[in-house]
C-alpha cells in the first residue's frame, strides 16, 4: 500500500472534553500502523498515539528500525505530524 498521496499534514482536533490532540491526517494511517506493528508482535495503543506525542514518537521510531519497508515508510510519514517538544533535541 502507498500512503504517501493521501497525507494531510499536521491536522489538529479538539475532543468533546476540550482537550487538544493531534491526528495523522487520515485515520487509515493510524489503523494501518497499528495493524503492521501487530504483525511484528508489537501492541500499539491508537488512542495514546493521538494524545501523547512522546509515546507516538517512541512507537514511530521503533517502527523505523524494523525490517518492513511499508511500515518504515508509513512511520516516517506519520512522524511529520507529531508535535515537537521545545525540549526535544
Amino acid at each position: 500500500m502507498d500512503y504517501t498521496n493521501a497525507y494531510d499534514d499536521k491536522a489538529q482536533a479538539t475532543d468533546d472534553d476540550g482537550s487538544r490532540n493531534f491526528c495523522f491526517g487520515n485515520s487509515k494511517f493510524l489503523s494501518a500502523f497499528t495493524f503492521l506493528m501487530a504483525g511484528h508482535g508489537r501492541s500499539v495503543c491508537a488512542s495514546t498515539m493521538l494524545r501523547d506525542p512522546s509515546y507516538a514518537r517512541e512507537q514511530l521510531r521503533l517502527a523505523c528500525t524494523m525490517d518492513d519497508q511499508a511500515l518504515q515508510q508509513l512511520a516516517v510519514r506519520m512522524l511529520i505530524a507529531v508535535p515537537r517538544s521545545p525540549y526535544n533535541l
